[in-house]
């Protein structure tokens, strides 16, 4: 039995939805279903407030879009807006950035 605060997979939303995990993955991924199939399959979403894990798409896909930025400190302005500007540019593009403080 799944937990009552447990975090909705797509599993979840196929049950919901009263569809196939691949119908699912299709909606979510943006490819054509029929229209009864689409909304049922938004609703679900919408009801259980389920959110795509990019992390682990981006696993399954061998490509993360997650930089890592590693910097000797952040409490030098140099590097904090370093850090600031790469972090706003990555996610213009979709990516994320893993900053690392260290020597």
């Amino acid at each position: 039995m799944k937990k009552k605060n447990a975090v909705p997979t797509m599993k979840d939303v196929a049950s919901e939805a009263g569809v196939s995990l691949g119908t699912v993955s299709k909606v979510v991924n943006g490819l054509p279903v029929g229209e009864p199939y689409k909304t049922n399959v938004e609703n679900a979403i919408r009801k259980l407030n389920y959110h795509v894990n990019s992390y682990a798409q981006g696993l399954k896909a061998s490509r993360t879009g997650t930089v890592a930025l590693l910097v000797p400190n952040l409490l030098d302005p140099f590097f904090a807006m370093l850090a600031h500007h790469i972090n706003r540019a990555l996610q213009s593009r979709q990516h994320r950035m893993l900053g690392i403080v260290g020597k």
